[in-house]
């Protein structure tokens, strides 16, 4: 469930990099991808496209449009599902956990400035615009039906943005565990109920938050030394406990090739698992000050959610 706060929910993103982007490396087939393949070739193949190569292109995506009246149907399924998760959320909470990362990218959809491109050869189904990043220096590729336009995705989106809003989610339905609460000990003062936690309640939640940064960064771990690695661990298990980060002295240094974004990826999804809400400064700027192949990635503290930072943490590689 938490999951879904770091993608978004009504387009698909094809991630220059990513497997599907290399027809020997996929076994999906669908119209979608025998589409993408088709672009990237031409992007790659025709004379009249060579300020658009694959090179400087940093996703393609496929917006989609469902009915409204079916897209509300979903999200009421979801906050059905999300209150038996989480039974003290209020909707603030469903909306950061599930539906963040959508709105900032449906946002900064509605905000951008296309222009059309082309239709790659043979293909009737899709028309292809782009939007500048000035940022990355990179092109962002939209595939848009042939019988639509930008224009009417810009709208339809607007109006998802409405929907969500304008959600119906009873503060009041909380669900309520009566058995379980009766055999929690409890100190009553005046008006207040203060759960008494177990000895072991610590360790467990020690032990969680070990294993989600130890899973994360598992594939990260042969870029670092074991020193480093250590380090690392130590600092995250550091912040998920007290809420700030300890002091380091020294850089963590990563080694070999290692992809920006994907190393980036992975430190966001351990914030996902073990906190909630968009990525604070703090985290951010932990990892251009501490972690080697971020001290030069451009960070603005007063926009820092259009800073190429932020972009790295929050873009997944698929």
């Amino acid at each position: 469930m938490e999951y879904l706060g770091g993608v978004n929910l009504i387009t698909s993103h094809f991630v220059i990099g990513c497997k599907e982007c290399y027809i020997e490396d996929t076994k999906t087939h669908t119209n979608k991808i025998l589409t993408l393949h088709n672009w990237l070739d031409y992007k790659d193949s025709d004379w009249g496209m060579k300020t658009y190569r694959v090179d400087r292109t940093q996703y393609i995506s496929f917006p989609h449009i469902i009915e409204l009246k079916d897209l509300a149907f979903i999200l009421k399924d979801l906050i059905s599902i999300y209150k038996k998760a989480f039974p003290y959320s209020e909707k603030s909470d469903f909306i950061s956990h599930v539906l963040s990362h959508t709105i900032y990218e449906l946002n900064e959809f509605i905000s951008w400035n296309f222009t059309w491109l082309a239709y790659p050869p043979n293909e009737k189904n899709y028309q292809f615009y782009y939007h500048y990043d000035f940022s990355f220096k990179e092109f962002i590729d939209i595939a848009i039906p042939s019988n639509h336009t930008i224009e009417n995705y810009k709208q339809y989106f607007k109006k998802v943005i409405q929907l969500i809003n304008d959600l119906e989610f009873d503060e009041n339905d909380k669900i309520q565990n009566n058995q379980q609460n009766d055999l929690l000990p409890k100190q009553i003062e005046t008006d207040k109920i203060e759960v008494i936690n177990s000895p072991d309640t610590t360790n467990e939640e020690n032990d969680l938050i070990l294993s989600t940064i130890e899973d994360w960064l598992y594939v990260l771990k042969e870029n670092m030394s074991q020193g480093d690695y250590s380090v690392l661990v130590s600092a995250l298990q550091e912040y998920f406990k007290k809420g700030s980060f300890p002091q380091i002295n020294k850089v963590i240094w990563i080694t070999g090739k290692i992809n920006k974004k994907l190393f980036g990826w992975h430190l966001n999804q351990i914030y996902r698992d073990l906190a909630s809400g968009k990525l604070p400064k703090e985290y951010l700027v932990f990892a251009k000050d501490n972690i080697s192949i971020f001290e030069d990635v451009y960070y603005d503290e007063s926009d820092y959610f259009n800073c190429n930072l932020y972009k790295y943490f929050t873009t997944k590689i698929k």
